[in-house]
């Protein structure tokens, strides 16, 4: 957390809750519970949720539309969520979809930039000196959980922002200035998306 709240710091962004805006809700946790459907649970970026509410999710490449069926937070139930709030939703997909941390939950047809090839801002975390970026990186987004990236060559230092260009093992769902954090075995890049690229 420290080191996310380092980047948000860096890029001169935090968070800010909306609801007026469209839902957008990136899960930290989920699980198929038998006759209620899939749990989806997380902290709700922008919007406000309802019993009844229809969702899109997106994984790994893949979408399923829903109906929001219950809710809770702190396993007590809700009528409402609104940005800003930590919570939860029962939701039962048209079909089936495997969603894990990373996924994203939002309003038919308002979803942000999908792609696998992003332009980013980096540098390396202070104290991590100079840096020549090579082979593969595990990569921290707050919708993408399988981490392997690889960025194309270039010269990092802790003194400024460099951009270059990130090509991650699958799609996935975020927008410009949203923090990223990416690792080697020795040295930590922190940074944030600048725009998709089209494949």
């Amino acid at each position: 957390m420290k080191l996310l709240h380092e980047i948000e710091a860096k890029v001169n962004r935090s968070t800010k809750f909306q609801e007026e805006s469209s839902v957008y809700f990136p899960l930290e946790q989920t699980g198929s519970i038998p006759s209620r459907g899939m749990f989806c649970a997380g902290r709700i970026e922008s919007g406000v949720i309802k019993t009844g509410t229809p969702l899109e999710v997106f994984f790994n490449g893949k979408k399923s539309k829903g109906t929001v069926k219950d809710m809770e937070i702190f396993r007590k139930k809700t009528d409402l969520l609104k940005a800003g709030d930590r919570g939860g939703v029962f939701i039962k997909f048209k079909t089936d979809i495997d969603i894990k941390r990373g996924a994203v939950l939002f309003e038919p047809g308002k979803g942000r930039e999908v792609s696998d090839s992003w332009l980013v801002s980096l540098q390396t975390l202070k104290g991590q000196g100079n840096h020549t970026t090579k082979g593969e990186y595990m990569l921290h987004h707050s919708t993408f959980s399988d981490g392997k990236t690889i960025l194309e060559p270039c010269n990092l230092s802790e003194d400024g922002l460099t951009e270059t260009v990130l090509r991650s093992s699958s799609q996935f769902m975020g927008r410009p200035t949203d923090p990223i954090l990416i690792r080697s075995n020795r040295t930590i890049i922190i940074g944030h998306l600048v725009s998709s690229i089209a494949s």
